[in-house]
């Protein structure tokens, strides 16, 4: 097994490439959870543990940043008036509507058979009351539709409902329907607000007793929250990976978290790409805060490619401290914007000082991230040595920790 390597150009999506054989993508996660294979690189050096030796190989001081967002039952049927099945897949609020209605950013299977002006229904008991759920087709963004749900039953919230009626979205690398087990092992411990359609697959390792092992190594947790979207999944099209086009994400970080990092004196390692890119795209906030690109009073986006605009570029520290004293000054417990940052190589990472993370798709934005922390030429090493040693690959597979 080799990588197919037909080019070294940093932007080329080919460069990303290698041969993943069907047997080595993990259908289900190991039990426990932590038993798990762990890839250690540092510095060039690599060695093979066990998942839950991890408080023993991180650096001393070590802050990890998990991702508390929970994968809601996104994938929703509805059954047309001549008997056909239409598959509703929601993605994110686009607009709250009266009480007893919202309007979601969707994608729908089998979309023909949703004839124009017919509205679709959904049974649903809870709390020993049956519940229907309609669902009225509103217009079409490129791929993207927007689907109006309203229900009568004003005490229920939308998110009740489809916790009740809804399936749970496994990826679909995975190439089988949500069981029940899945319900269990596609959350990860940290799980607790609501919001995403993928699972920060990283954290998904993470048992109560290595969380024990870590707090007794005195090793430091800190949290962020980044729903993930369906966009995590989407192939790179593109030849030159600075064409693709980034999926929006939104995140929130509390005050407390980045205390928590201004007061560390060891390495900031986050649990994950999505908490990976909520802490850089922080750091980028604050830049574009600082310089005047953004004010306090609208709405904050972070631009997939922030990292080459011409800006005065501040030390983490000056950053992070800028934004707790404005905070502070404002009551802000937490800043929310949104972000779709595409990190690469020539990034220079601004907060991370590593990453725990799986086995990602070939030719996937995630190799691109992993490339640029630890070069291209140590991303092939790595990845050499995890298919040599059999590691099993994707959301529940193996694990890494990776410290340039």
């Amino acid at each position: 097994m080799a990588f197919l390597f037909t080019t070294m150009n940093a932007f080329y999506i080919s460069t990303y490439d290698y041969e993943l054989p069907d047997d080595y993508i993990a259908r289900y996660p190991v039990q426990p959870r932590d038993q798990s294979k762990l890839l250690c690189y540092h510095k060039g050096d690599i060695q093979h543990v066990s998942f839950k030796d991890i408080p023993e190989v991180l650096p001393p001081d070590s802050i990890l940043v998990f991702n508390t967002t929970k994968v809601i039952h996104a994938r929703l049927y509805f059954i047309t008036g001549t008997g056909a099945k239409v598959e509703v897949f929601c993605l994110e609020p686009f607009a709250t509507g009266k009480q007893g209605s919202v309007q979601w950013k969707c994608l729908i299977g089998n979309k023909k058979r949703w004839k124009e002006g017919a509205v679709l229904t959904s049974r649903v008991t809870l709390d020993s009351s049956d519940i229907m759920l309609y669902a009225t087709y509103l217009e079409s963004m490129d791929d993207i539709h927007i689907i109006e749900f309203h229900w009568e039953n004003l005490e229920i919230t939308f998110l009740e409902i489809i916790e009740a009626i809804g399936e749970l979205p496994i990826p679909p690398y995975l190439n089988r329907p949500t069981e029940s087990s899945d319900e269990k092992n596609y959350q990860t411990i940290f799980a607790r607000d609501m919001g995403s359609v993928a699972a920060p697959t990283a954290a998904l390792h993470f048992t109560d007793e290595v969380m024990q092992s870590l707090q007794d190594k005195g090793i430091i947790t800190s949290d962020v929250l980044l729903h993930v979207g369906a966009g995590t999944f989407k192939p790179v099209k593109a030849d030159n990976i600075m064409e693709h086009v980034m999926h929006r994400e939104r995140v929130i970080i509390p005050l407390q978290s980045i205390q928590t990092w201004l007061t560390s004196k060891g390495p900031i390692i986050p649990v994950g790409t999505t908490s990976m890119r909520s802490i850089e795209s922080l750091y980028w906030l604050g830049v574009l805060l600082k310089n005047n690109s953004l004010s306090w009073e609208e709405p904050w986006e972070v631009p997939q490619l922030v990292w080459q605009l011409d800006l005065k570029k501040d030390t983490k520290l000056e950053v992070l401290r800028y934004l707790q004293i404005e905070m502070e000054k404002r009551g802000l417990s937490a800043v929310e914007f949104t972000t779709s940052i595409m990190i690469a190589p020539g990034y220079t990472f601004a907060i991370s000082d590593g990453l725990i993370t799986n086995f990602h798709q070939p030719k996937s934005t995630l190799m691109c991230l992993v490339a640029a922390l630890v070069s291209i030429d140590k991303m092939k090493v790595i990845y050499q040595a995890a298919l040599e040693n059999k590691y099993r690959f994707l959301s529940y597979g193996d694990s890494s920790l990776l410290l340039p």
